[in-house]
């Protein structure tokens, strides 16, 4: 709305009040139009049933005491513009609720109640204590060798020839003079035989004690393996220095593991112990068995 200026109190007259009331008149005709107007058409595309929206008016102020300036024209009838009706806005349809199936009754048992066992004692569990085991692994080479025994000589007696009898007397004399002589040695047939036999009975005895040296010597380069057991036969040979020139597998245990450690462990014990001088040969070939046990 645009300001109006107004004269002051000394120039306010009655026709200047008529005016201002035919005015209002006039504005609130305008407004009562339109509201009129805006009902009925809401009225027309409303349904029955349907709730009708607010409609809003907007109304000016009433006007203040009127003042006029002495010099200014005639002050212009101010129009006041009709409020904007509010955008109509539908209400939602209404969503008809699902059915809901009333609950099912719940069906409760009466247990009756139950009678206390008779208490237990506890019973112990006795554990035994679990035993300790050691794994050994046990070398066996087979018993030395029996020497042979060297045939005997036998040595031919020659028939003597008969010498004729001599006297009584004579054989007396002879067998004195024998008996007074000192012991002859051995013959030279009979000490070669003792000599040999007594060279073969002391080559046996330090070949015994070679290979118990062997056995010894190997025991403390085996390695068990836990939990496996088995015996694996190796053949293997060795020179006068104790070296090892050749292993073999000629009897499995039954296990890579065992087989492995059965070959592995003449690599590791050399060198062996070496034959003594009473032993002859320039190498020296065993079949040894090893057992892997547990104890």
């Amino acid at each position: 709305m645009s300001a109006i200026a107004l004269s002051g109190p000394g120039d306010f007259d009655g026709g200047e009040v008529s005016r201002w009331a035919v005015s209002f008149a006039v504005v609130l005709g305008l407004h009562a139009a339109a509201f009129t107007a805006i009902v009925a058409y809401r009225s027309a595309t409303i349904e029955p049933g349907e709730a009708l929206p607010a409609v809003m008016i907007d109304m000016a102020p009433p006007p203040a005491a009127p003042t006029l300036a002495p010099s200014e024209a005639p002050p212009q009838e101010a129009v006041p513009e009709a409020a904007m009706p509010e955008p109509v806005l539908d209400a939602p349809p209404d969503v008809p609720e699902p059915d809901v199936a009333p609950p099912e009754p719940v069906l409760t048992a009466e247990v009756p109640p139950l009678e206390p066992l008779p208490e237990v004692p506890p019973v112990e569990e006795l554990i035994p204590p679990t035993p300790i085991v050691r794994e050994t692994a046990a070398v066996a080479l087979p018993p030395p060798p029996k020497a042979a025994p060297k045939p005997k000589k036998v040595v031919e007696k020659k028939p003597e020839a008969k010498k004729p009898p001599k006297p009584v007397q004579a054989r007396r004399a002879e067998q004195r003079q024998e008996a007074r002589r000192p012991p002859q040695q051995q013959s030279g047939a009979q000490t070669t035989a003792s000599i040999a036999s007594n060279s073969s009975g002391s080559s046996a005895a330090s070949r015994a004690s070679w290979q118990g040296a062997l056995v010894s010597h190997l025991r403390r380069h085996l390695r068990p393996q836990p939990g496996q057991t088995g015996a694996a036969s190796v053949r293997f040979s060795v020179d006068r220095g104790g070296r090892v020139l050749s292993t073999s597998l000629v009897g499995s245990a039954g296990s890579p593991a065992l087989d492995a450690e059965a070959i592995a462990v003449f690599r590791r014990a050399q060198p062996l112990p070496a034959p003594p001088a009473e032993v002859p040969g320039a190498s020296f070939t065993f079949t040894v068995p090893i057992r892997f046990t547990v104890r």
